[in-house]
């Protein structure tokens, strides 16, 4: 619209999908700047497996219009997946690989049921508020992984900010505030994958 992108409403219990996102990068042993970081990079080359339980953790619950995640049931389900191994799965330089194949397994179904999970609540949104596509920012979708699955989800119709960290928030202030007509980032260097030093 010629008003330009506007936030229409918050999504509740984002919360408690934070406290399950750390859960389970503890319970795996992994390792990154954030949690989300660590998760979405142990996920890197696994399918997303269990599809029956990973629901539990964290889903779009339409009724109450709010993201109901439960770091409880991350960890009864790691328990029940892993069986014997459960206690071994904190170990990042295992060189059992079962122990790593459940780790990256786990961490790939969680970020794909995130992925489901934010399709629908920008749906409902989308839906609640008469708008189209949404466009997606935060920190969250600066993770490689995740994008990708919500591509894959959306028929590669995601639109996502140039720069999704807090970072981008300040190139776009700086833009708008410039006074040039012209505010395309099509050969912009910077984002998760780049450095600006």
């Amino acid at each position: 619209s010629s008003e330009g992108p506007r936030i229409t409403a918050r999504v509740e219990g984002l919360a408690a999908l934070d406290a399950a996102a750390t859960t389970l990068a503890r319970a795996l042993g992994a390792r990154g700047t954030t949690d989300w970081a660590a998760l979405d990079r142990l996920s890197q080359g696994a399918d997303a497996a269990w599809p029956g339980d990973v629901p539990a953790m964290v889903a779009w619950h339409a009724a109450s219009g709010r993201v109901v995640a439960d770091a409880a049931a991350v960890s009864s389900i790691v328990s029940r997946v892993a069986g014997d191994l459960a206690g071994r799965l904190a170990e990042h330089d295992s060189l059992n690989q079962r122990v790593q194949g459940l780790r990256r397994g786990l961490a790939a179904s969680f970020i794909r049921q995130v992925a489901e999970t934010v399709n629908a609540a920008a749906g409902a949104v989308a839906k609640a508020h008469g708008l189209g596509c949404p466009a997606f920012g935060g920190d969250l979708f600066a993770h490689p992984r995740l994008r990708a699955e919500l591509q894959d989800i959306l028929d590669g119709q995601m639109r996502v900010t140039a720069v999704p960290e807090p970072s981008g928030r300040a190139l776009g202030a700086a833009l708008m505030g410039s006074g040039t007509q012209d505010h395309r980032l099509e050969r912009l260097a910077l984002g998760p994958a780049f450095s600006d030093q």
